[in-house]
């Protein structure tokens, strides 16, 4: 029974989101999905109020090239699959990994970045240094508690305990942070993008590098389950973006050229 009302759900979301490009045409309004705390991402100055960033400055080309506008929709990284469902937002454009809980609820674009791990711990926590030390037992890792997430963290740094966290909005992602800040934990993973975002915005934060390159995640935009006109229109917008030369001059741009994904 569960798993049929699982079925018509699914199936009564997809029909609700089926006619997204025609509501972005008949409005001239492409709603966008974003956090406005993402240093590089989608970060809104608190003097001008205005907002900045590489998805910001992808998300206004993706609406010019729709010949709309863009109107932002503020969200976290727990609520955005229900925002898409529920019509509140047409795309999430905001630095989000893939991963399969998520895809069980909005479907992701071909990737745009790819990402390598780093990891962040309080700059008081004078223990940590290099990532031997991240990746030793006595090293409290913070993880939202996920299945995917976790079997992945003890993948990068296997000899670290990991405590599992789970989410609460609107922190979202930065649940891990604020266990971090208050000392209840040592450290916690990021992609590349993140640790950008933490060395310009965090000064209470230290990144930590592996000696070589690990990887953890892609990095895609979001848009409602079920909408495969709207999903193909984004990828060909990526495509596009990457021929042009635009995805990687906006990525130089915001610091992020070594994350790129060019296939």
């Amino acid at each position: 029974m569960r798993a049929l009302a699982a079925l018509v759900l699914i199936a009564a979301s997809s029909l609700a989101n089926a006619a997204s490009l025609d509501d972005i045409r008949r409005s001239g309004v492409l709603k966008v999905c974003i956090v406005p705390n993402y240093a590089g991402i989608s970060l809104r100055d608190p003097r001008t109020g205005q907002l900045g960033g590489f998805d910001i400055d992808m998300s206004k080309r993706l609406a010019t090239q729709m010949g709309a506008r863009a109107q932002y929709v503020e969200t976290d990284y727990v609520a955005f699959p229900d925002e898409l469902s529920a019509g509140r937002c047409h795309i999430a454009m905001m630095g989000i990994w893939v991963t399969r809980n998520r895809a069980q609820r909005a479907d992701f674009s071909q990737p745009y970045f790819s990402s390598d791990a780093f990891a962040v711990t309080a700059r008081a926590n004078r223990r940590l240094r290099t990532w031997e030390d991240v990746n030793r037992p006595q090293t409290l890792l913070a993880v939202i508690n996920s299945a995917e997430l976790l079997a992945r963290a003890r993948e990068i740094v296997p000899n670290a305990t990991v405590a599992a966290l789970t989410p609460v909005r609107p922190s979202g992602r930065e649940s891990p942070a604020a266990e971090v800040m208050a000392g209840r934990a040592d450290v916690f993973l990021v992609d590349r993008v993140m640790a950008k975002a933490y060395e310009r915005g965090h000064t209470w934060a230290r990144v930590i590098s592996p000696p070589q390159r690990i990887s953890l995640t892609d990095i895609a935009y979001a848009v409602p389950k079920g909408d495969a006109a709207w999903l193909q229109a984004v990828n060909d917008f990526i495509v596009r973006s990457r021929a042009d030369g635009s995805l990687l001059a906006l990525a130089k741009q915001h610091g992020f050229e070594a994350s790129v994904r060019m296939d």
